[in-house]
């Protein structure tokens, strides 16, 4: 039978998992779970009694540590709903668990206490308008997901060039014939891009094309279509 050893040779204790018998390897695993997860949640709960009993005092470092300590629960909130509203399930469940955590820390600690303490709770208020702001500001430099690109030209000799460099550019688009008002005729380039590629595309045309009109709309779902590799 093939084993391996976990034990040391200084005398300390020694564990044989067996790894041709199914049976123990999950007895093997078992025992590690009886062992290893209790003492993770006795550090957690020791770490968290150490953090209420700091939350109590009335120091500048408390209100700092539960300023910035709300700021980046809101913050992440505020990018989890994003996330989550974009199609990034994964992503968003993963900065819930922190976001939890710090609520867990920092707002329940602070809220249960807040009578003695009122300045904690306007710092709690200043802290989750602020968060509300950076959580929008790292959603935004994040730029995930897709974006719909409707741009109106009133020539159709500039819809063309305008069609012909962002093609170059490595971006898919359609060319639709248009009518303005009193029948004139307009050219509208249509495209859905990565989020990320939209402010090259406004800056391009803002550049060589400022009488467009441009307008830029958020994708939830893409069914169908070519889509160009962008180039990098």
């Amino acid at each position: 039978m093939v084993s391996i050893d976990t034990g040391s040779p200084c005398g300390e204790e020694r564990t044989v998992w067996p790894i041709d018998d199914q049976g123990s390897r999950r007895k093997g695993f078992q025992y590690m779970l009886s062992k290893y997860v209790p003492e993770a949640f006795s550090f957690f709960g020791g770490m968290m009694d150490r953090i209420a009993e700091f939350l109590t005092g009335k120091t500048i470092y408390v209100y700092l540590f539960v300023f910035f300590g709300k700021l980046l629960e809101v913050a992440l909130a505020s990018l989890r709903s994003q996330l989550i509203h974009k199609g990034e399930r994964l992503l968003g469940g993963i900065v819930a668990v922190f976001e939890y955590t710090f609520w867990l820390t920092i707002t329940a600690t602070v809220i249960t206490g807040f009578a003695d303490d009122l300045i904690k709770m306007l710092v709690l208020i200043a802290a989750f308008a602020t968060g509300n702001v950076l959580g929008s500001f790292l959603e935004e430099k994040l730029a995930l997901g897709y974006v719909s690109i409707s741009i109106v030209f009133m020539e159709k000799q500039n819809a063309l060039q305008a069609a012909d460099l962002l093609r170059s550019q490595g971006h898919a688009l359609t060319i639709i014939p248009s009518q303005g008002i009193n029948g004139a005729e307009r050219t509208v380039l249509q495209l859905t891009v990565k989020r990320k590629y939209s402010t090259s595309i406004k800056s391009l045309i803002r550049t060589h094309f400022p009488q467009a009109v441009l307008s830029v709309s958020a994708t939830q779902q893409i069914f169908g279509g070519t889509f160009a590799k962008a180039f990098k």
